[in-house]
């Protein structure tokens, strides 16, 4: 249930998170609870135009229109920084979208152009995080449109905010998890164990049990995908019967194409328990780094320098 006793930022990012879970319904609730908590113009057209955009998606046009036309009127208050980053924020906003309906190319395109839009903005605390979220979801559009070097570019620009003084150190553990996935379709079984291992101690140290349950779900992949099918029959069980954990398609399709694989079969009805799915991790991310045998140097993906190498 949305609340105006918190932060505006974030009210408006769990609108956004149900948009990127592709629960559309459940977005109004909290963009309406950030226009009650915004302050500023800025505050109220970003809102108006995540809601125009996600009006439109549902074939809501008169009242997408409306919500746009009230942003608009808004506007000449503000001045042209403000403009870019409410526009980065909208544009954004239509790629999440495009991501739950799997139109990954069309994705592309809207988080290309929120990155370059945020990337005119004066720096500042705030822009520094949407820069960061911007550069992972470019990472992500571009691993799922099959660019994975220009992948491990974003994310490793995603890094490079994260370690900066304003970084996002949640957002930060975001970029090791993509860059776990993306060492997985790239082969590297090695190095995105890991990736993986760190985003999960970091998703713990800022207490993101659900980001922890996805970080699982890839692990259980990589077991999977590098034939350790014991353990992966171990911990899928788990990770798709986590509570409050739906991923988007691109995810879903990813897990269970693993899954069939090695010819699992969903269980249903499965209590998941944290404890034993990290349990179950643990062994095989330990099994998967000690019994390493690549150089250190592919631990940095292409693209990406050492000296660039994310360490969160």
């Amino acid at each position: 249930m949305a609340s105006i006793e918190k932060p505006f930022e974030e009210i408006l990012q769990d609108g956004i998170n149900c948009v990127r879970a592709g629960k559309l319904d459940e977005a109004m609730p909290h963009y309406d609870a950030a226009l009650q908590a915004a302050q500023t113009s800025q505050q109220t057209i970003e809102t108006l135009l995540c809601i125009s955009a996600l009006n439109r998606h549902q074939g809501l046009y008169d009242a997408a229109a409306e919500y746009y036309d009230r942003a608009m009127q808004l506007a000449p208050s503000v001045g042209d920084n403000v403009i870019n980053s409410i526009l980065a924020v909208a544009v954004n906003e239509e790629g999440n979208i495009k991501l739950t309906q799997k139109n990954y190319p069309g994705a592309l395109v809207d988080f290309t152009t929120a990155f370059e839009r945020i990337s005119q903005t004066d720096y500042d605390s705030t822009t520094v995080l949407r820069r960061q979220i911007y550069a992972n979801n470019l990472g992500l559009a571009h691993r799922l449109t099959g660019n994975l070097d220009q992948s491990a570019q974003f994310y490793g620009r995603a890094a490079g905010f994260a370690l900066g003084p304003d970084g996002d150190r949640r957002e930060g553990s975001r970029t090791l998890h993509e860059l776990g996935n993306l060492a997985i379709d790239q082969g590297l079984f090695h190095v995105a164990a890991g990736r993986l291992q760190r985003s999960l101690d970091l998703k713990e140290q800022v207490g993101d049990e659900r980001g922890q349950w996805f970080v699982l779900d890839s692990i259980a992949v990589l077991a999977a995908r590098s034939g350790n099918t014991e353990a992966a029959a171990q911990l899928f069980p788990h990770t798709t019967n986590a509570p409050n954990v739906n991923p988007l398609p691109h995810h879903r399709e990813w897990r269970e194409k693993a899954m069939t694989a090695i010819g699992f079969t969903p269980v249903d009805n499965f209590t998941a328990d944290p404890e034993q799915a990290k349990a179950v991790a643990a062994r095989i991310l330990s099994e998967m780094i000690l019994g390493m045998s690549r150089p250190a140097s592919t631990l940095v993906p292409k693209n990406l320098g050492a000296s660039e190498t994310p360490q969160l």
